[in-house]
């Protein structure tokens, strides 16, 4: 896959240094696969660990589910488009199918 916008996840392990070698790792096993359908993803992170919320976005816990990462994937395109990183508690505050 195509991780297209990796800036996001760079601001916030910029921000946050405990969070960097958590993130890296996602963007690795991101970058790594090879993802056809949602259910592959699913398989590699565990279905507890990504929910589909619409309109090709997902929500990906990242480090023990205290981060959430949303992105859009284009599985026919094998593309990755990152909206939005945050804490768990911040993810609460927001609308995730807008971001």
């Amino acid at each position: 896959m195509h991780f297209v916008s990796r800036k996001p996840l760079e601001a916030f392990w910029n921000k946050n240094a405990i969070a960097e070698g958590s993130l890296k790792a996602f963007f690795k096993i991101c970058e790594d696969a090879n993802w056809k359908t949602p259910h592959d993803m699913e398989s590699e992170f565990g279905s507890s660990n990504c929910d589909t919320i619409g309109n090709n976005r997902y929500v990906i816990d990242v480090k023990g589910n205290n981060i959430r990462v949303i992105v859009i994937i284009r599985f026919s395109m094998g593309r990755i488009f990152c909206r939005w990183v945050g804490w768990h508690k911040d993810y609460d505050k927001i609308d995730a199918k807008t971001v």
